[in-house]
């Protein structure tokens, strides 16, 4: 008599570390990890990818989910990123038969939230950020020549705030910035020689034994091993805003910055591409954010 095969469950194979698992990049790892558990927090209310179960999602679960994430205020772009990572856990679920082909299909057929694409956050003019820097630089402390390179590199190099904090010395070789970014793309970033010599000067505090270029300064100006965090970044740009009394802006204004003066000054929007490491020249379109005075200008150059 043929012995009964055994039916799988969520002890044999968890659909969201399984997902995860098919991810290439660290900063994906990173980010989706922290979405995830942001989503079993909504949906059960404990904030764990590991104990939720996820095969027992459905059509109508994954639809109430959008609609409290639609009355939260969430930004379009926010729940459908959160969609998409469900529905690719749930194929998951459903390539390892935890879920059947008819939940599966029924939990695609969630719409995604329509949206208008409008400009977020704001572009740095040059000016502000050579302010920023020589401001923090004239501090003549540590913590003042870590902030002057955080912002310069940052800006001077077209980085995400993750791969910020995630920079290690062996990351940087005096003139570039090697890095593994989205979909586990390995790049070279040259960093411009007045960006160098700014961060040069936050090296020489670094200890002996440093592995990431950007950690933590405690109180009295003790420098840990530790790298910053993300929310550190956005701090450390707070406090800049409120000190040079400037409008507000985010540790990745700073990379639109990058893009947007690119282009203002005329370098080729595929350069700009490559440079910003986007796959889609769409993408890296969002990221000009010149506004209307650059247009008025354009139109006036018109033949006539």
């Amino acid at each position: 008599m043929k012995k009964k095969e055994k039916k799988l469950t969520m002890e044999d194979y968890n659909p969201a570390e399984l997902y995860i698992q098919t991810l290439d990049s660290p900063v994906s790892i990173k980010n989706v990890t922290y979405a995830l558990n942001h989503i079993s927090l909504m949906l059960s209310g404990k904030q764990c990818l590991k104990s939720f179960d996820w095969t027992a999602l459905t059509y109508q679960k994954l639809t109430l989910l959008k609609s409290q994430y639609i009355k939260k205020g969430l930004s379009p772009n926010s729940i459908n990123t959160y969609l998409a990572l469900i529905k690719g856990v749930c194929r998951e679920a459903w390539k390892t038969d935890l879920m059947t082909t008819d939940c599966y299909m029924m939990i695609k057929e969630v719409k995604r939230v329509k949206s208008v694409k409008l400009c977020s956050g704001r572009s740095l003019g040059h000016e502000e950020i050579k302010r920023m820097v020589t401001h923090y630089q004239n501090l003549k402390t540590p913590i003042g020549y870590r902030n002057a390179a955080i912002f310069a590199l940052t800006y001077g190099a077209g980085l995400r705030v993750a791969e910020l904090c995630d920079l290690t010395i062996n990351n940087y070789n005096g003139k570039a910035l090697t890095l593994t970014g989205k979909g586990n793309k390995e790049a070279i970033i040259p960093v411009p020689s007045f960006i160098s010599e700014i961060l040069d000067c936050w090296l020489k505090y670094l200890k002996s034994d440093a592995y990431y270029i950007f950690v933590r300064i405690a109180r009295y100006g003790v420098i840990h091993n530790s790298n910053i965090s993300p929310k550190s970044v956005r701090h450390v740009c707070n406090v800049a805003r409120d000190t040079l009394a400037m409008a507000h802006f985010s540790p990745h204004d700073l990379r639109r910055s990058f893009a947007t003066n690119l282009i203002e000054i005329g370098i080729d929007l595929f350069t700009v591409q490559n440079l910003m490491r986007h796959t889609s020249m769409e993408t890296t379109r969002r990221y000009d954010m010149r506004g209307e005075a650059t247009k008025k200008a354009a139109v006036e150059l018109l033949p006539f």
